[in-house]
């Protein structure tokens, strides 16, 4: 297992400097590796037995129950394990002084280690040293340092040396009890802890121009990753929306910088000012906003959410002042044709990233003036439907109704043009017709409510088919069965949000436990994925755990890594609650509807609404399974599957 540990603790926030820094640790058998940012081992650790359990937490390896750890702390990692060796390169070992120095591309490093009083060196293969301590009856404690000089890694180490470890290792274990606990399955428990940390990592203080904590999609790639924005920050929100609505909210207002107020564009994403990122050109003059382009208006749907979750009107009208002044500008911008239907960039030029699915078959020709994406037109569907939700609730319903009526007629648009009967699909449209690709792209009518009840019905075969979409790892992006499989970004591999959408929407048109078992398949794949390479990728191989081979697409052929790390599309604790259990907060209170076929025999959850905390507990009767919401010691609401809990019971008032 090779696990990342980032710089964090004891100031979990304190990592600009240190944007794209970590350190490795590979556990094999017996053997611990460490090392710097997938650069050869520095050293190599050899227990006498295996680790009982290794918990990732950012920051910090729990090697074993009895304490053992790794932990990386400024721009060091610390050791501290009972080892039976260390191997270290000979050639720059200084026995006596126990310090080893090593300069790669990485910089400068000095290894040192506290081991017992009599010290044993044996040569090992290809130049490198093992060291032993027979005898000693303490922990070998091994200190590595980085400095861009050999004189600042010394400093460093003098500063690394100082830090109280358990100190710092204690705050981490704070922070793990910290968070809402999942009691559901060993897998998924962990997954779920492991989202926690991820959000933690990711998370970097206010700079301008955020006024709250931000929080990017992943640390672990270089690439533009320390920037907020695109979709990515919409699912980091979902993530939040029922663990901390206040930190949700900030996560939402922080998103609300990649408006532009001149043009009432939202901007492809947005960095802090004066970040060196491609495209810099597109960042002059516009506070670390990207303007060559959007991306998926989605964000109405958390916000109604973020509302309900908190019931501030006067930020909800706010709100909704954005969101007339961008549905505007995507009426003015992305209908060119003036069909009534809508268009990504995607179709008109190459490397947008606008639709979020890059390099997707659907965009393999393009056009001048674009063509009607079926994606686009539903999140815009869901668009109108949340702005007429928005006028209702502040109280303005000639702007419901108008709005109610550009839903209602986009909606009849997709299902009368991007329909086909024959392939019982929906599909994107082109000048020559519809682009026959089947990709998950087409379930998003599903996801807004635009489909009809004989089309959802005619799209549940291939969900559930194996050779379609019901793979392994569920929702390849596009079907497996379809010529265009391709095991790079959006043209094939499956991506953890798309299925909390889908899983929405699939709720909503009564298909409750088809969402259940497409979310359960998933999060128990991402369990899998995350015991064997201790990590959440960008998006998954949709045929079986190996995850090597599959790409992120960069238009020059071969593809980049996908990213490690990445919480931007990973919203476990959503698919957990929305997804298979079923908590969605209303206007008329809290709807549970749990996933029952899905859903263990004996599962715990704790979540918030608002401020208040609650625990969902279900458990398997001879009537089916009992589902209870309690208060702190209060029984708020016991039932058999389906249960609206009404507003007054949920504040006890």
């Amino acid at each position: 297992m090779r696990l990342s540990l980032f710089p964090a603790m004891p100031n979990t926030r304190r990592v600009r400097e240190l944007k794209h820094f970590f350190w490795d640790v590979t556990v094999s058998g017996r053997s611990i590796s460490l090392g710097f940012q997938g650069e050869p081992a520095m050293a190599e650790i050899v227990k006498a037995a295996e680790p009982e359990s290794v918990v990732w937490q950012g920051d910090v390896a729990m090697l074993s129950e009895r304490g053992e750890f790794a932990i990386a702390v400024n721009r060091g990692l610390v050791v501290s394990v009972e080892a039976k060796r260390v191997v270290l390169e000979d050639e720059q070992l200084d026995r006596e002084a126990r310090t080893l120095a090593v300069h790669t591309d990485g910089g400068h490093f000095l290894v040192y280690f506290e081991w017992g009083d009599e010290l044993k060196f044996r040569r090992s293969r290809g130049g490198r040293v093992g060291v032993s301590s027979p005898g000693a009856d303490w922990p070998l404690m091994l200190f590595i340092a980085r400095g861009p000089s050999a004189e600042l890694a010394e400093a460093e180490m003098d500063r690394l040396k100082s830090v109280n470890m358990g100190e710092v290792v204690a705050i981490a274990q704070s922070f793990a009890r910290a968070q809402p606990h999942l009691e559901m399955c060993e897998p998924v428990d962990l997954l779920w802890e492991s989202a926690h940390h991820l959000h933690r990592v990711n998370t970097y203080e206010p700079e301008p121009p955020f006024i709250f904590e931000w929080e990017c999609a992943t640390r672990a790639d270089g690439y533009a990753s320390r920037v907020l924005g695109h979709w990515d920050t919409v699912h980091i929100v979902w993530d939040w929306l029922l663990m901390d609505a206040t930190r949700a909210r900030q996560e939402f207002e922080n998103y609300l910088k990649s408006y532009d107020p001149e043009t009432s564009q939202f901007a492809l994403d947005v960095a802090p000012i004066g970040e060196e990122l491609w495209p810099a050109g597109h960042r002059e003059d516009t506070d670390g906003r990207c303007m060559v382009c959007s991306h998926p208006p989605v964000w109405p749907e958390v916000a109604w959410n973020l509302y309900l979750a908190t019931g501030d009107r006067s930020w909800l009208a706010v709100t909704y002042e954005v969101g007339k002044l961008n549905i505007a500008w995507w009426e003015r911008a992305r209908d060119r044709d003036h069909d009534g239907l809508f268009e990504y960039a995607d179709t008109r030029f190459p490397q947008p990233w606008e639709s979020g699915c890059e390099g997707s078959p659907r965009f393999d020709r393009l056009s001048g003036n674009g063509f009607a994406c079926v994606d686009l037109n539903a999140q815009l569907v869901m668009f109108y439907r949340n702005l007429t939700r928005f006028a209702m609730e502040l109280e303005e319903p000639e702007a419901a109704a108008e709005y109610s009526q550009k839903q209602n007629r986009l909606a009849h648009l997709i299902r009368e043009r991007l329909w086909d009967a024959d392939a019982g699909w929906f599909f994107d449209r082109n000048d020559d017709g519809l682009v026959r690709v089947r990709t998950t792209a087409g379930l998003w009518p599903v996801c807004a409510g635009v489909a009809t009840p004989e089309q959802v019905e005619a799209m549940v075969e291939p969900l559930e088919d194996a050779e379609s979409f019901a793979t392994w790892f569920p929702l390849p992006s596009v079907s497996a069965d379809e010529p265009t499989f391709a095991p790079v970004a959006w043209r094939g591999p499956s991506w953890p949000s798309l299925v909390l959408w889908v899983a929405m929407g699939l709720r909503h048109a009564g298909r409750v436990e088809l969402a259940g078992r497409i979310v359960r398949r998933t999060l128990d794949a991402m369990a899998d994925v995350l015991r064997a390479d201790g990590t959440v990728y960008e998006c998954y191989n949709p045929h079986g755990i190996e995850q090597e081979g599959f790409r992120l697409f960069d238009f020059s052929g071969e593809g980049d890594p996908v990213r490690r790390y990445y919480v931007g599309h990973a919203p476990v604790r959503a698919m957990v609650l929305f997804g298979l259990l079923g908590v969605e907060p209303t206007r008329d209170g809290l709807l549970i509807d749990p996933a029952t076929e899905s859903v263990e025999k004996d599962t715990r959850v704790e979540f918030l609404i608002g401020k208040q905390a609650y625990v969902l507990e279900a458990h398997r009767r001879r009537g089916g399974l009992e589902t209870t919401l309690r208060r702190g010691r209060t029984t708020v609401a016991t039932s058999y599957g389906k249960m609206l809990v009404p507003r007054i019971e949920l504040t006890g008032s």
